[in-house]
């Protein structure tokens, strides 16, 4: 429930003229317990906010160490593949080569 500041004051000058001294330092006191209360609320929801930023960057960093731990598995045979591939590629090739004339080369290259 929100109060407009006229309102207030006037609730405050009745409660003025009708209470004593004493009950409205108990008034005063409860009020003060509220509000801490409040402010222990609010902290209390800030931790829960940090803890929860907390726990989706480690989520996230999870699943980034995943990304990169794939991408590392498909460049290592990637690179197997473009060795064997060079190689081929060259001994495909029409040009004159040494190679050529050894006996059991192909064999040789083919079988590693």
């Amino acid at each position: 429930m929100r109060l407009y500041p006229q309102v207030l004051h006037q609730i405050a000058l009745f409660l003025l003229q009708r209470i004593t001294i004493g009950t409205c330092c108990e008034v005063l006191n409860s009020i003060d317990i509220l509000f801490v209360l409040h402010v222990l609320n609010l902290r209390l929801r800030h931790e829960y906010i940090d803890d929860t930023k907390d726990y989706v960057n480690i989520q996230l960093d999870n699943r980034r160490n995943e990304l990169i731990q794939l991408q590392l598995t498909m460049t290592i045979p990637s690179f197997a593949i473009t060795i064997e591939t060079l190689t081929a590629g060259i001994f495909g090739m029409n040009i004159p080569c040494t190679l050529y004339s050894v006996n059991g080369i192909f064999k040789r290259v083919v079988g590693s």
